[in-house]
């Protein structure tokens, strides 16, 4: 083993003797909440001996094993919070001069990017500084320790040798704005450790403090060989040293990132003169880190010492300036209970978890918490088993030694474990938090809904839409959106399935539906209200709702909304009003059908309304003027356009009637002809008309019906080729409407357009090419063997656009096929 491997690591490794003792296992306690979810050495290149803690974002966990990886000198790797999806991010070079070796310390995740250190390899094998991508890429060596010199203030049998910066870095880094800040446990100029920090570019190193020397080789004022984790607390730095302080055992410190004011706050090793365990021996050897509880405490363990020599969990306020303010909260008992906690803890409410690296009935390793209420509750957790066999690597069931400590993500604790497991090369495991524990700590009450999913709600084919729901109370909780019932999962079109804003992009007509989410707790789940989306700009076209894709533009004084409940106002009986309401996205017009109800609300007024088709180069803003002019005529005539004329007035010789003219002329212009009488069938009688109408190849074929007189007329236009009137194949549809000194309320309803497209087949090079317009969206292509059955199936050949052409090409068959569209 190398000169890195640590203090800790040296001190441990000969108690594998004293484990395998005790072959006889008990049932460890606690073992229905815990699980293992991965075993080191059953994936290839997976890594071994996983020392470090693992860190956890979102639904994914971040970790690296000290060993093994495709080159033997450790790797980084990511799974899923269940187990799943086990990945090798990152194995370090055999040579380990550029990147380093042994990855002993938790990550720290910031958004994309993974920070670490390796204890060993880099230029000068003395470790390194890193970060790379959450997906393995981009792998940056940001600094490498230096190699050891000569000197050095005092004697130095804490540490290695001097140096500049410091060496063996094992502590996971803390970040503040863009600089890290470390602890390399030996070098730095008394060869006993140094606080450190690096920009997270690479572009800048500084050594902050450096472990003073001792004189005499056992005590100094403020510690020696410092493994613990910093902890950042405002600009203040808490952390432990493993040795040295007034009595030789360790340290608790702080120092400041702005000035590098270094305070020892306490010295490991004395008698404890306050608290539970007033007068009894303190604990030596904090090895681990520190955790900070909001009422600002610090809690953290020592490896060894208290009244057994078993190790002991400590806390020290951080504004702490005397002795007394320290306190021993628990110290261990017997060798069976658990021993040497060396590792960092976790806080849960008022309850700190944390693990044994040895000990227990099996002498593998314990998990544990401590309340911290006042009672000082002990509670075992689970014991981990003993070894199947005497080998090195021997393998059991669950782990054993687990070194790492732990983290808490979702309902679940989860760490490794350093030996054991199927193979023998450590494990990933999770221990469930006990539902009480989990109800205080998360709030025991369900989820309270404050703003809940908006519905209906609207996207445009191939836009982006978002919904999302707020909760009061607690303010923790997990997420789930569901489609029509189905839960959801993230992919290249939904981000957010979990979280409280669910994003779908390049949104389809097929993702039209219902939406929904279901928020959990530890008390148990609710479900929002049901959030109906309507996606826009797909056959058949309506009014939406409230209008969401259309555009109004008016003329007037209105006291009604232009668009409610699907219902669209053109007059509201105000007078000399004119009203425009036209589709966002412009339609193909080459061969369509549309259905509409209008009604003269009240019967007898004036003047009327139009459908319209155009591409005016207002766009869907295009309006014109009122009264006679209908709102698409006058001064501000909506030009290129064709329109289905609706006339109410019997003014100056005119009928009640329609006729069909373009670009804004009407039939009071005298241009184009009178209105025609649509026989029986009344446009003023107040009752409402159903209208519809089909276009293709020049010819416009409509129906008027009275849905209360149950009356009827037909007739056919030939209105010539519509795409060449209005200026393309595709255009705005929608209406308009006005009055003048007559004044009338006019409305359309149960508005519905599809565009109907002409399929031409061909036959070219042994191939059968059936082609469509592209601007038609909606239809699928369909195959038969014959007319006299419904026996259609889907072609599943991908329509490539050619020349404005959607364009299917399969291959001849010896039989005879049909083929249609279908609008889906």
């Amino acid at each position: 083993m190398e000169s890195f491997m640590n203090t800790k690591l040296t001190f441990n490794s000969f108690k594998r003797g004293m484990m395998l003792l005790a072959l006889g296992a008990a049932l460890p306690v606690g073992a229905q909440n815990f699980s293992t979810l991965h075993n080191f050495g059953t994936v290839q290149y997976d890594g071994q001996t996983p020392q470090a803690a693992l860190a956890a974002s979102g639904s994914k966990l971040y970790g690296s094993a000290s060993e093994g990886g495709t080159n033997g000198t450790g790797m980084i790797f990511s799974m899923n919070t269940d187990g799943s999806g086990f990945t090798n991010l990152y194995s370090f070079s055999s040579a380990a001069t550029t990147d380093g070796r042994a990855p002993d310390a938790r990550l720290l995740v910031s958004g994309n990017t993974l920070y670490g250190v390796c204890a060993g390899g880099g230029v000068n094998g003395h470790g390194t500084v890193f970060r790379v991508n959450t997906d393995g890429s981009s792998f940056t060596n940001l600094h490498s320790f230096s190699s050891f010199g000569t000197g050095g203030g005092g004697e130095l049998e804490f540490g290695e040798g001097p140096n500049s910066d410091g060496a063996f870095p094992e502590a996971t880094l803390t970040l503040s704005g863009t600089n890290l800040y470390g602890v390399a446990n030996d070098g730095g100029a008394n060869g006993n450790g140094t606080i450190f920090r690096v920009s997270t570019d690479g572009s800048s190193f500084g050594v902050i403090y450096t472990f003073s020397g001792s004189p005499n080789g056992i005590t100094n004022s403020d510690g020696g060989n410092p493994y613990g984790n910093l902890v950042l607390s405002g600009t203040t730095l808490y952390g432990t040293t493993l040795s040295g302080g007034t009595m030789g055992n360790g340290t608790i410190y702080n120092i400041s990132i702005i000035n590098s004011n270094f305070t020892t706050m306490h010295s490991f090793g004395g008698q404890i003169f306050s608290g539970p365990l007033a007068g009894q021996t303190d604990g030596i050897e904090p090895g681990a880190g520190l955790v900070l509880s909001p009422g600002g405490n610090l809690y953290g363990t020592c490896e060894n010492g208290g009244e057994n020599g078993l190790g002991t969990v400590f806390s020290i306020p951080t504004n702490s300036l005397e002795y007394g303010d320290y306190q021993t909260l628990y110290a261990w008992t017997a060798q069976s209970v658990g021993q040497q906690p060396v590792d960092d803890l976790v806080l849960l409410d008022t309850n700190l978890f944390g693990t044994t690296v040895d000990g227990g009935p099996n002498f593998n390793g314990t998990l544990f918490s401590v309340s911290i209420n006042g009672t000082n509750t002990f509670t075992s957790y689970y014991n981990f088993l003993a070894y199947n066999n005497e080998n090195e690597n021997a393998p059991n069931s669950g782990g054993a030694r687990p070194y790492g400590g732990l983290v808490f993500a979702g309902t679940n604790l989860y760490g490794t474990a350093l030996d054991g497991g199927s193979i023998g090369y450590g494990t990933v495991f999770q221990l469930t938090v006990p539902p009480a524990i989990l109800a205080s700590y998360l709030g025991s009450t369900l989820p309270q809904i404050q703003t809940d999913v908006q519905t209906p709600f609207y996207a445009y084919v191939g836009g982006t839409v978002s919904n999302s729901v707020t909760i009061t109370s607690p303010t923790t909780a997990g997420y789930h959106w569901q489609f029509n019932g189905a839960n959801l999962t993230d992919n290249a079109n939904i981000t957010g399935s979990q979280s409280n804003v669910l994003t779908l992009s390049n949104v389809q007509a097929g993702e039209a539906g219902n939406y929904q989410v279901v928020i959990t707790n530890v008390a148990g789940s609710i479900t929002s209200s049901v959030a109906a989306l309507t996606v826009v700009g797909n056959d058949p076209i309506g009014f939406n709702g409230s209008g969401f894709g259309w555009t109004a533009s008016q003329t007037g004084t209105f006291t009604t909304p232009v668009i409610s409940g699907n219902l669209l106002t053109l007059t509201d009986g105000g007078g000399s009003e004119g009203r425009s309401f036209f589709f966002d996205s412009p339609q193909y017009i080459g061969g369509f059908q549309a259905t509409f109800t209008y009604q003269d609300v009240g019967g007898g007024g004036a003047d009327g309304a139009a459908f319209v088709l155009q591409n005016d180069p207002r766009g869907s803003s295009a309006s014109g003027t009122g009264g006679g002019d209908l709102g698409v005529g006058g001064t501000n005539a909506i030009t290129p356009s064709a329109e289905l004329e609706l006339n109410l007035y019997t003014g100056n010789g005119e009928t009640v009637g329609y006729t069909f003219l373009t670009n804004g002329l009407t039939g009071v212009d005298g241009v184009n002809g009178n209105y025609h009488s649509p026989g029986g069938v009344n446009l003023t009688s107040g009752d409402p008309i159903n209208v519809t109408l089909h276009y293709a190849q020049g010819q416009l074929a409509f129906t008027f019906t009275d849905a209360v007189a149950r009356t009827s007329f037909s007739t056919n236009l030939n209105v010539g080729n519509l795409t060449n009137i209005v200026g393309g194949a595709t255009a705005y549809i929608g209406f308009t409407g006005g009055d003048g000194g007559v004044a009338s309320t006019q409305t359309i309803s149960n508005f519905s357009f599809v565009s109907i497209p002409t399929a031409v087949i061909s036959v070219s090079s042994g191939n059968t090419v059936i082609s469509w317009p592209s601007e038609i969206m909606g239809y699928a292509l369909q195959k038969n063997a014959g007319l006299g059955t419904s026996n259609w199936t889907a072609v599943t050949n991908q329509a490539t656009v050619v020349n404005g052409q959607n364009r299917v090409t399969v291959p001849l068959t010896t039989t005879t096929e049909f083929y249609r569209l279908v609008l889906q």
